[in-house]
């Protein structure tokens, strides 16, 4: 009986995950980018991060978690280097930009 449910329950968060992607189209990069995080893939990540289409640093699991929050939670000093000084030098260079007379 309970084999049936988790069947049930597994393929439930499959369509739900699929209707979330086709709402989404940005799901399955962010989703990349988050997984590139966890296991500390900075290649892939940075990658993501400065592409023609880029990823939204700040974008997060639907329980919330953040790739700041994977690294942390992996004591990733160096995947937290990395997202701050990225998030960094884009704040510097929209600052740089706003500022400067047209």
């Amino acid at each position: 009986m309970f084999t049936c449910l988790k069947a049930y329950l597994d393929m439930t968060n499959d369509v739900e995950e699929y209707f979330y992607e086709l709402e989404h189209p940005r799901a399955a990069a962010e989703k990349s980018f988050l997984g590139s995080m966890q296991f500390s893939n900075l290649e892939k990540a940075e990658q993501l991060l400065s592409g023609a289409d880029p990823v939204n640093v700040n974008c997060a699991y639907p329980g919330g978690l953040t790739a700041l929050h994977m690294a942390a939670l992996n004591n990733d000093a160096v995947g937290i280097q990395f997202l701050l000084r990225f998030v960094y030098s884009c704040c510097f260079w929209f600052l740089f930009q706003v500022s400067m007379p047209s």
